[in-house]
């Protein structure tokens, strides 16, 4: 038996909506919980629980920067790091996406962080698994940091 169910988020005045439409089930990408922190990987026919549109690969980013793309998480919890040139966790935030847990929603976030200087970076966009609470579908975004000017 094919069950086909499709999840459609409208946004009202301070209102959503999620509406079931007929879609083939194959169209939707429930999310992944694997248990353990993974980096994702762009398989053809693979559905990726998260896809980064902002920013993009080897991007000069200065603070704010806007993170923005589709995700199909668990209860539609987008969670964020920045990771400076040693690799340490320089600002974490979250956002919840327009649907999520079986339907494909938008997010974007402004997340503000502070460097001293220009340097590489790491901005991580990933879900947290509600066992345990370790990152899920971890997608590593290579980028440059530039500090604010005064």
């Amino acid at each position: 038996m094919n069950r086909c169910v499709d999840m459609r988020t409208f946004v009202g005045i301070g209102l959503i909506v999620c509406l079931s439409v007929p879609a083939c089930a194959s169209d939707a990408s429930p999310p992944r919980d694997t248990g353990k922190a993974e980096t994702q990987t762009n398989e053809p026919g693979n559905a990726p629980a998260i896809v980064v549109s902002d920013p993009v690969s080897g991007a000069s980013v200065t603070s704010p920067v806007t993170i923005s793309g589709k995700a199909d998480v668990f209860e539609a919890t987008v969670s964020f790091r920045i990771r400076d040139a040693s690799g340490a966790v320089i600002q974490e935030a979250f956002t919840t996406a327009t649907c999520g847990t079986g339907c494909r929603g938008d997010y974007s976030e402004e997340v503000r962080f502070k460097v001293a200087e220009k340097q590489e970076g790491m901005v991580e966009v990933f879900w947290e698994s509600p066992e345990n609470g370790t990152p899920q579908d971890v997608v590593q975004i290579p980028v440059s940091l530039i500090p604010n000017k005064p």
